[in-house]
């Protein structure tokens, strides 16, 4: 992907607003009290990777019984080899754990999440923001694990997990021997794991439902979502909420009259054709249309439309955001004009 390229003194005045908006937005945040009561974390990737193959399937059983629906959700959704009452459990669990990539993705996985107590912190204090917020939320509990490159994030009900190999770095030499593309490995690291824990929750409590699937509800909801995880996250940065670097938020704000304008004149926001929702919502190397851009600058121009919606109805709260149904109530109410 190229990057813009800007004369020091711009590129400074730009930044300069950029971080202004951010200040601003994170500004507004509530003083919350931090919960005080530990997070019911667990390490599945120590328990499972501490099996002995010897005694497999009765370990195997201990753990089960220990942890039935997330070890269901792990052997059958997450890495695939089936139910533990199935014939080829135990061996196809046995190839899993002795695998070379998969016992070097557990190894780096401990060097870089030891003890999670960094993490275990910030995500104290997101969901503190999300308890302020939604009192009633039940905070799940959260299993780690390695699950040989799949999802990311997965959830079940009352339950969260993180697969802790697709967050150890950009450049990570199992990424690249799998082909991921740059694109994708960029959101691959530290700094993306709580945002995208977020992410989840938004996604899951607050799914997309419109009686009109077009692209611009598409870009309001995704907005929305980003909006969430902002309020969770204030001190967030842009650049980690958009999973952009520098220049390519920058990109978006220097052209987001454009962008919008684009998708007018080209009749795109009422379109209901999925293709056209997968140029400016998917990730990829660019958007269609715009030469040098980031990818998902749709999703950026939803942030911007919420985050205008929100500016203009000052006495709207988040739950009411979240709640709103009417996608196309908060574009007309955001008076949005870049």
């Amino acid at each position: 992907m190229k990057k813009i390229r800007i004369a020091g003194s711009v590129l400074f005045i730009l930044v300069t607003v950029i971080l202004f908006n951010y200040c601003d937005t994170a500004g507004k945040r509530p003083d919350v009290q931090i919960i005080k009561n530990p997070l019911r974390i667990y390490r599945f990737d120590k328990e499972l990777f501490a099996l002995d193959t010897t005694h497999l399937l009765d370990q195997a059983a201990e753990l089960h019984e220990r942890y039935p629906q997330f070890f269901n959700l792990y052997t059958e959704g997450i890495i695939q080899i089936g139910a533990i009452t199935e014939r080829e459990f135990s061996s196809n669990l046995s190839f899993f754990l002795t695998d070379p990539t998969q016992q070097d993705a557990y190894q780096d996985v401990q060097k870089v999440y030891g003890d999670f107590k960094v993490q275990e912190e910030e995500l104290r204090q997101a969901f503190s923001y999300l308890l302020y917020y939604f009192p009633d939320y039940t905070i799940p509990e959260i299993y780690l694990f390695v699950g040989a490159f799949n999802q990311s994030i997965v959830a079940d009900s009352g339950i969260m997990g993180i697969a802790l190999e697709k967050y150890l770095y950009s450049d990570y030499f199992h990424y690249m021997e799998l082909g991921i593309p740059s694109f994708i490995r960029q959101k691959m690291d530290q700094k993306q794991l709580l945002s995208d824990c977020m992410r989840a929750i938004a996604q899951i409590e607050f799914p997309f439902e419109s009686e009109t699937d077009n692209l611009v509800q598409n870009m309001i909801w995704e907005g929305r979502v980003l909006y969430f995880i902002q309020a969770m996250m204030p001190e967030i940065n842009e650049t980690l909420l958009m999973q952009y670097d520098e220049a390519q938020l920058e990109y978006c704000y220097q052209h987001e009259r454009h962008i919008w304008e684009y998708l007018v004149d080209q009749k795109y926001l009422f379109e209901t054709d999925y293709k056209v929702f997968r140029r400016y919502l998917s990730d990829g190397p660019f958007t269609p249309g715009f030469p040098d851009s980031p990818a998902r600058t749709g999703i950026f121009t939803g942030w911007q439309i919420v985050k205008a919606y929100m500016k203009q109805n000052s006495t709207v709260s988040l739950p009411e955001l979240m709640n709103e149904k009417d996608y196309q109530k908060i574009l007309n109410l955001s008076r949005y004009n870049p």
